[in-house]
């Protein structure tokens, strides 16, 4: 019992080493105007773009609606409760 349960903290610890990771790198990523005006178009073509571009075009999208302000979301939360589930990373 004890073993799995060392198991389980560790990888927790794995994951939030892994998320912690991603959150810093996410966080560095800018998007420049040009990208940010085609986003609001409806001919934006999402399959120019791989995965974790998109996390951050979406985080971008986020920001430019003003919902993280609207509705007080943390940024490490709006990753990891919203973003980063709904793309599939290796």
């Amino acid at each position: 019992m004890l073993h799995g349960d060392l198991r389980c903290t560790s990888r927790n610890h794995h994951l939030n080493d892994l998320q912690n990771n991603l959150l810093i790198f996410f966080s560095q990523v800018q998007v420049n105007e040009q990208v940010r005006e085609y986003l609001k178009k409806p001919t934006f073509d999402n399959w120019q773009w791989d995965d974790p571009e998109m996390l951050v075009l979406m985080r971008q999208m986020f920001i430019d609606l003003n919902i993280t302000a609207k509705f007080n979301i943390e940024v490490n939360v709006m990753y990891f409760a919203f973003l980063y589930p709904i793309v599939e990373l290796p």
